[in-house]
């Protein structure tokens, strides 16, 4: 198995945290955090409560999904959470000897990305 690197990195950023730091007032660390960011992400979360409390909400009860992995019986809430990919990804790998590559070798590395890659495109294309 040849192994090469990431061809890119992506990246992701929250403009509507960044933008609310005016650097003109940026004193300190607690300037930043407690004036900048605290009252934005108070403001997302108490929006955020207030769908989940809606009178319209309705939770359900769900049985957990399993695999088997080398003995060991492994537990997930099923789609759409990331925990079924977590799943697939040990699925996958099962059918590698990861111990024979040894620890954190390229070749092992290379597997376990390739394994949450393709466990991840599972998991926007269905779910």
């Amino acid at each position: 198995m040849r192994c090469r690197p990431p061809v890119s990195i992506r990246t992701s950023c929250a403009p509507e945290i960044a933008d609310t730091a005016d650097p003109q007032r940026i004193k300190d660390f607690d300037t930043i955090w407690l004036e900048d960011l605290v009252g934005p992400l108070e403001l997302t979360y108490e929006r955020h409560q207030r769908q989940c409390e809606s009178p319209n909400h309705k939770g359900e009860w769900v049985e957990p999904v399993s695999v088997n992995y080398r003995g060991y019986d492994l537990y997930e809430l099923p789609p759409n959470t990331q925990g079924v990919a977590a799943l697939e990804m040990l699925k996958i790998l099962e059918g590698f000897d990861l111990k024979a590559m040894g620890r954190n070798s390229p070749d092992a590395l290379h597997v376990m990305v390739e394994a949450k890659r393709l466990a991840f495109e599972d998991l926007a294309q269905y779910f």
